[in-house]
């Protein structure tokens, strides 16, 4: 399994920024997709606070703050597919989150470097 940072393939149109960060700047807010389930220590929410948090969460906080934009989380995918399809109609700017690398997602979206690899156990 691998966790992706996944953005949507827009064109670039001559613009101080390419249209996905622009589109990010002029709404004042990054939209990020996870799954609606919570998979610590990547994303839960707290029990005691009532927020999200995680490792995945963490990234996300620095991304938005780097682009000086607030963070709102879309947790409307049930699955891991739905996320691409969230992505791919820009219903979020991007997805963080374990996420293996498939040719059919990647037909849909663009896929970053892993900040994270996790190597699965073999079952004896």
């Amino acid at each position: 399994m691998v966790t992706l940072l996944l953005i949507a393939v827009t064109a670039v149109i001559g613009a101080d920024y390419p249209p996905d960060i622009k589109r990010i700047i002029d709404r004042k807010k990054l939209i990020v997709a996870v799954v609606e389930s919570n998979h610590p220590p990547f994303f839960t929410v707290s029990s005691k606070t009532g927020k999200m948090c995680g490792f995945d969460v963490e990234l996300a906080e620095g991304i938005a703050a780097g682009l000086g934009v607030e963070l709102e989380f879309n947790r409307d995918a049930k699955t891991f597919n739905e996320l691409v399809d969230i992505v791919s109609r820009h219903e979020a700017d991007i997805v963080i989150s374990k996420l293996s690398l498939t040719l059919t997602r990647s037909k849909k979206v663009l896929y970053s470097n892993p900040y994270i690899v996790q190597i699965g156990r073999a079952h004896v």
